[in-house]
């Protein structure tokens, strides 16, 4: 599935709302760090991190890791 967002758009998917946003300077396909720009490219979600210090352990068939 590819999802095409607007920048500070919000993305709603069953009980999940992801904030979604892009840099100052737009999506660029060579990426460098610091110029304010985001990636361009298709993605899949990996792996889950978090902080079970800060939050409970997620309930997720995603794979998660602390």
């Amino acid at each position: 599935m590819i999802i095409q967002l607007k920048n500070k758009d919000t993305l709603v998917i069953d009980d999940f709302k992801l904030k979604c946003c892009i840099g100052k300077n737009g999506l660029k396909k060579n990426k460098i760090e610091g110029d304010k720009s985001t990636p361009k490219g298709t993605y899949k979600l990996c792996t889950l991190y978090y902080r079970k210090d800060r939050v409970t352990p997620p309930i997720t068939k995603i794979k998660s890791k602390i």
